[in-house]
């Protein structure tokens, strides 16, 4: 392109795809043909008219030339409509029919549509209605009544529901589903603008437990990549490319635009020579699509349906594989410019092996070790220094609690503060990035030991202190509470502070809090009987319900346990005669050692405290 652009060359040779993305006006412009083939029906079909102009309308140089010509070389059969096409004018027809699923489901999540009604009204402000008035035929429609019109819009829209409610994208409120509102997985769809079928294949695929290569088979099997051509005869060179990459893809169709995807995910991440020039246009395509599908699944694996602790950190580290073009299991330091596989092994045997010992490690030190290559040269040397001095970030974390001590059922505020001493956060370093990235970090929250992700956010870190305020709540009962040591009621809390885009650079902090147990105590007061005693008769009625045969107890309520053989200190219950401590005194009294193993064995079933 530089070279044509230059005047070096005079003729170029571009592919129909390359043609939207090259701009270069030539005074000549051939089009070669106007079929290509399609893998789906496995025959060639005609290129669509669109491309056909975006093509011949390379031709002209305003600063050159006056005038330009387009050559069209078509089949005979064809050329009376090409001639008709490009000299007279067609009239503009609307596509929205056979895209209206991600339409309706944009308004949908943004509250615009709530009812049929509110649907019909959105459709009749569309140039879908206004064609369909001038122009019924070419839209299926029998007439231009308005009863007709009105019933055709009412039958597209209800089939787009009924798919839209089959992706998990919406919920009808009521039977005659008149009503719906926007699920997690259609404002996932809308924001990050995938399509609803690719929501469909999470809810499908994605899984508590998937591993990486399964998950890079749900990335590769979304919609975003049906339109990724196999071309004529690729399928041969996608059976030889799956030979050299570490995950074997033998059990897919070669000729599937998915099985093509994955293998340039693998090709890239392996860093393995493509085959054509072809494929290096279409793994840029898949690329620039990759990363709003992959947050896409980390925002679906940490929605509160999900909370997958373990998917989601896959999914960051997926995130980090793309941007990097490096597998999780490679050395870190290999990401480092010109380093080789001897480089590597002098550091390790310095005891550097991961990025982060690099970046700590004294600069003469490093210039010592690396120049023991001697595949290096000195230029070599020092543009890796200056790498790891200079491009990879260098974050210092601070991870606090507002207040140590919580109740149950209560707010707990996360402090996450971040600053860099390197970097630059708005260009990513990555060789293998075709375009300028800006970097990103993700907060993850987790109770200790535990699968279950309570809190996830996104942060950008730059050269002054940045705090991130994370909120949750404390389970509302002490068994649901992931005790780490129950008898000083400690929890621990895990803070994962992960990169978007550099692999090995990702940190982890563990934070202790205690569990104020009087909270519950409170909060369950007025479910509590034996806590809700204040007079005489309150207790006698407690006794009347609590004493009576255990047959009668087990069929009444299967949860209530029976105090047998217990008397109850009434002088207790009148608050002047209490001890004056917070020690908790029992009204009861002349516990039996049988009481006791009744009470402590039933007191998981039953809503009466147990009291020393």
């Amino acid at each position: 392109e530089e070279l044509f652009l230059n005047g070096c060359i005079q003729i170029l040779v571009a592919t129909s795809t390359l043609a939207w993305g090259v701009n270069l006006p030539a005074h000549l412009v051939v089009v070669k043909g106007t079929e290509y083939y399609d893998p789906k029906t496995k025959r060639y079909v005609q290129l669509p008219v669109t491309d056909i102009l975006q093509m011949i309308g390379r031709a002209g140089r305003p600063q050159f030339d006056t005038s330009a010509v387009a050559v069209v070389l078509v089949q005979q059969s064809k050329k009376n409509f090409y001639k008709r096409f490009l000299y007279h004018s067609f009239p503009v027809e609307s596509c929205l029919h056979e895209n209206m699923h991600n339409h309706i489901n944009a308004e949908i999540a943004v509250g615009t549509l709530g009812s049929m009604q509110d649907g019909v009204e959105y459709l009749t402000w569309t140039f879908l209605f206004r064609r369909i008035t001038k122009n019924p035929t070419y839209y299926q429609v029998e007439d231009m009544k308005a009863q007709t019109i009105n019933k055709y819009l009412r039958e597209m829209l209800k089939t787009v529901l009924w798919d839209l409610e089959d992706a998990n994208c919406i919920e009808f409120e009521d039977d005659n589903q008149d009503t719906f509102t926007s699920t997690v997985c259609g404002q996932i769809a809308s924001f990050y603008y995938v399509s609803y079928k690719t929501m469909a294949v999470f809810t499908q695929s994605l899984k508590r437990d998937s591993t990486l290569t399964e998950l890079l088979r749900v990335l590769s099997s979304t919609s975003e990549y049906d339109e990724l051509p196999v071309r004529h005869n690729e399928e041969k060179l996608n059976f030889e490319l799956s030979k050299q990459v570490p995950y074997s893809v033998s059990d897919l169709a070669m000729d599937e635009p998915s099985t093509k995807a994955m293998l340039l995910f693998e090709a890239h991440m392996s860093r393995i020579p493509l085959p054509i020039t072809d494929y290096v246009t279409d793994l840029r395509s898949v690329l620039d699509q990759s990363i709003r599908i992959v947050q896409a699944m980390i925002d679906y694996s940490s929605s509160s349906a999900h909370a997958w602790l373990r998917c989601t950190r896959k999914l960051v580290h997926c995130l980090q594989m793309i941007t990097q073009g490096r597998w999780l299991s490679d050395s870190t330091l290999s990401n480092l410019p010109h380093i080789t596989p001897t480089s590597i092994r002098n550091l390790w045997d310095e005891g550097i092996e991961t990025l982060p010992e690099l970046l700590a490690c004294d600069t003469k030190r490093l210039f010592s070790i690396l120049k023991r290559d001697t595949e290096l040269s000195n230029e070599d040397v020092t543009d890796i220094v200056r790498c790891a001095r200079n491009d990879f970030p260098r974050v210092h974390v601070q991870v606090t609690l507002t207040s140590f001590e919580v109740g149950v059922d209560a707010a707990v505020t996360l402090l996450c503060r971040m600053r860099r001493y390197s970097g630059n956060p708005n260009k990513v370093y990555s060789p293998k990035w075709y375009k300028p990235k800006l970097e990103g970090w993700f907060v993850l929250l987790a109770w200790h030991g535990t699968d279950q992700l309570l809190a996830i956010k996104r942060a950008r870190v730059s050269t002054q202190w940045r705090t991130t305020r994370i909120e949750i709540r404390t389970p509302s009962k002490l068994q649901q509470i992931p005790w780490h040591n129950e008898e000083e009621r400690s929890v621990l809390l895990d803070v994962y502070v992960m990169s978007d885009s550099y692999l090995g650079l990702d940190q982890f902090y563990t934070i202790a809090c205690t569990i104020d147990v009087a909270s519950q105590l409170g909060a369950d007061r007025e479910n509590d009987p034996l806590l809700n005693l204040e007079t005489a008769d309150d207790l006698i009625d407690l006794k009347e319900r609590h004493m009576m045969p255990q047959a009668n107890a087990d069929e009444d309520n299967e949860n209530m346990t029976v105090l047998t053989g217990a008397t109850f200190d009434t002088t207790l219950l009148d608050p002047r005669n209490r001890p004056q401590h917070n020690d908790e005194v029992s009204v009861i009294t002349d516990i039996t050692e049988d009481d006791i193993q009744s009470v402590i064995t039933q007191a998981q079933q039953s809503t009466i405290q147990k009291w020393d």
